[in-house]
């Protein structure tokens, strides 16, 4: 992994090189596995198995799989975890899809050497997952447009891919993505997830028709 062969060299020329590799792998397979969501989603062929996750966990591991993009600009990734949390239940391939899009999101719209914070909290009847960016924050059209029922993503140039597939994978988790944000403060999506989750969902049930 390139993430291992930047730990190993002291060169400062060719750690840049790896950690810019694997920036490129990732986005790459970031968006190979959108497009493959995104289709089976249109499919109405995703399907969740809840069973109980540990939420802190996934947000760490997953973090860690984006270390590369976030080291490569130089963007700080701070996580303030409330450790008390109690398992959610939910498909966990769901929320890491989730999570993995909104992470990414806010990473490629920090600004270089910019600051992304993650944190977890419990507000019942939710666990929450915010991601909060060091971005040039959205104008009050902008935000409304993504509070409200998310629209198809462009497949040939990729735009909206990443939120697009994470609005679905939070609504498949029984929950739904907050966003709160103004022009030149940063832009926050908030996850929220219900305690508990008494039924399986399935993408086609949770896309309304066009």
């Amino acid at each position: 992994r390139v993430e291992l062969l930047r730990e190993q060299v002291s060169d400062a020329q060719t750690r840049n090189a790896l950690e810019a590799i694997g920036a490129a792998a990732f986005r790459i397979l970031s968006i190979a596995d959108n497009l493959c969501d995104v289709f089976q989603i249109e499919m109405g062929e995703v399907r969740g198995q809840p069973r109980p996750v540990d939420v802190n966990s996934v947000v760490e591991n997953t973090a860690a799989e984006l270390a590369a993009p976030a080291h490569a600009k130089g963007v700080e990734v701070e996580m303030v975890l409330d450790r008390s949390l109690p398992p959610v239940a939910v498909d966990p391939r769901h929320l890491k899809r989730a999570i993995a899009n909104l992470l990414d999101n806010a990473i490629k719209f920090s600004p270089k050497g910019g600051r992304v914070k993650v944190s977890t909290a419990l507000s019942p009847p939710w666990v929450a997952i915010a991601f909060k960016d060091s971005g040039p924050g959205l104008e009050p059209a902008q935000r409304d447009g993504l509070v409200g029922r998310p629209k198809r993503p462009d497949h040939r140039s990729g735009s909206g891919l990443g939120l697009f597939v994470a609005r679905r994978m939070v609504e498949l988790c029984g929950g739904k993505i907050l966003v709160e944000s103004e022009p030149r403060h940063g832009t926050t999506f908030t996850v929220i997830i219900p305690q508990e989750l008494k039924r399986s969902t399935s993408a086609r049930n949770s896309d309304p028709a066009d």
